[in-house]
């Protein structure tokens, strides 16, 4: 017999939630309720998960209304115990069918692996499904598992931000229970400023229409075709091409409800500036996207995704042009105070920069990386870099200093690789520097030339400074590594002991015999 099943809806309406955190918590949201349900005899098929700035919905199709009936077998005594020579019950045998309430004729006697024994098979009804979410859910909400959560109630519940609403629906019904300070109900509510604050829903599919009606597009795959073909086409208007940006393109997906993008420009004088400092300026602290030209150069322009379906009179547009001019007038000032100092004179401070407690500073560390530049360079037969590595070496950290990298954290490494190329280093000098955290994933651009052996110092440095400091097994990370083509140093291969470091994300490192040349 099929079983008649219905679809459940749920929407957790918070404060905006950080982007970063959007999707993981509904995945876990959606994978909470799947198993949650598993466990209760409960299947569903089809999961939906949408998600804005201000709510989580999940929507699982083909659940039964109830759960199966449910037979189960219960174990008595022993035959021999149950029943005495002339067949009669004893006493243990009542006492089981007291115990299950039931008569002694509802009993049988089953044979199993250990011999007869007295068992009782009685049928549990299923429970309805209505009954069941109303403990279910509440149970899921609070598993959500966040980065970082607060409370807001005298219950001290835990959440990302704090609730405002909870649609729950099932079989077009409303499940009603409470979380924190929040009842569930059948309404929903629409974009912040430009939807209704009461809107009632029945299915997924209500909640989709009815809040596209109101401004709100909770599909965020929707929202990411839409933003990117709307950036595309304002930055072939602006004169260029969009520069790519995948981490950006995500993170504004996840902080808009109605996105639309505008294009605003800023002065050409700031053209100036390095591309890389530009770009750092609009992207991390205005979340704005750069446009370049057919030679790749930057264009004074820049694209920016706001929550709001248009700007017909230019305010936002103006708004964040003078944002951005008073950001990088700030990036203009750094760069020109900064080059006020060479780098080389900014080594001395950096003995008053903490590397690690126990580490010393990042003086400290710098010289232990220069103490190991020569093995590299012979390890990988090219002593004639020796000297543009020992000039790397000097200058690497000294960026930590500079006004520019204290307003762009993000620009350490760079910044440094930019100032040292002002000051006329060579290509294979500031190009180290430039390049020093580089690959920063396994998928990500590595060193594009030989002097980003000062990398390989700047591993084994910090494994030298460790090696007192902790045993092996604290860095299971060290376990599967095996070093290609560079004969490692006693001072490290000490402090791996029986593990054989590895670098595979290394692929510029070639072993000795494949390097035809060494500039």
């Amino acid at each position: 017999m099929n079983m008649k099943k219905s679809e459940l809806l749920i929407e957790l309406g918070v404060e905006e939630i950080p982007a970063s955190m959007l999707e993981s918590a509904t995945g876990h949201f959606a994978d909470i309720l799947k198993a949650s349900l598993e466990e209760q005899r409960l299947s569903s098929r089809q999961c939906t998960q949408w998600y804005t700035p201000r709510r989580i919905i999940v929507g699982l199709e083909d659940i039964p209304l109830k759960q199966a009936d449910l037979e189960e077998t219960v174990m008595g005594p022993p035959k021999s115990v149950a029943y005495d020579a002339n067949g009669s019950p004893t006493k243990a045998a009542v006492a089981f069918a007291k115990k299950n309430d039931v008569s002694l004729a509802q009993l049988k006697i089953v044979q199993t692996p250990k011999g007869e024994y007295l068992t009782l098979t009685r049928r549990i009804r299923g429970e309805r499904t209505q009954q069941i979410l109303k403990r279910l859910i509440p149970d899921a909400i609070a598993k959500i598992q966040f980065p970082k959560a607060m409370h807001w109630t005298p219950d001290h519940f835990h959440f990302a931000r704090p609730l405002r609403w909870i649609v729950a629906i099932f079989g077009g019904k409303t499940i009603r229970f409470r979380v924190a300070d929040v009842t569930s109900s059948k309404y929903t509510r629409g974009h912040r400023f430009l939807g209704k604050s009461r809107i009632s829903v029945v299915s997924l599919a209500s909640v989709r229409d009815q809040l596209r009606a109101n401004s709100v597009i909770v599909d965020p795959e929707e929202r990411f075709r839409l933003i990117h073909s709307a950036l595309t086409k304002k930055a072939k208007a602006c004169g260029g091409q969009l520069l790519e940006d995948a981490d950006l393109l995500r993170m504004v997906v996840n902080l808009n409800e109605a996105p639309s993008v505008i294009a605003g420009s800023f002065e050409d004088r700031f053209l100036v500036l390095p591309k890389e400092i530009l770009i750092t300026v609009m992207r991390e602290h205005q979340k704005y996207f750069s446009v370049l030209g057919d030679s790749q150069q930057l264009l004074p322009a820049f694209l920016a995704v706001v929550n709001v379906e248009s700007d017909p009179d230019n305010t936002i547009r103006t708004g964040h042009e003078r944002v951005l001019k008073a950001r990088l007038a700030d990036a203009a000032f750094f760069w020109d105070t900064d080059r006020k100092s060479k780098l080389e004179d900014r080594e001395e401070l950096l003995k008053n920069v903490l590397f690690q407690e126990q580490l010393g500073s990042y003086y400290d560390k710098g010289s232990r990386v220069r103490a190991l530049l020569p093995r590299i360079a012979q390890s990988i037969e090219c002593t004639d870099l020796l000297p543009d590595l020992e000039a790397a070496g000097h200058i690497f950290k000294c960026d930590l200093v500079t006004e520019m990298v204290k307003e762009f954290t993000d620009l350490q490494g760079v910044v440094g690789g930019l100032y040292a190329r002002a000051e006329g280093y060579s290509p294979e000098v500031w190009r180290a520097v430039y390049e020093q955290y580089y690959p920063k994933s396994t998928n990500a651009t590595s060193p594009s030339t030989l002097t980003g052996a000062l990398y390989v110092s700047l591993f084994f440095g910090s494994l030298i400074g460790i090696r007192e400091l902790f045993v092996p097994e604290d860095f299971p990370m060290f376990r599967n590594f095996q070093l290609t083509g560079v004969s490692v140093p006693d001072e490290v291969a000490s402090t791996v002991y029986r593990w054989e470091p590895q670098l595979p994300f290394l692929p510029w490192l070639r072993p000795p015999s494949a390097l035809s040349s060494c500039t």
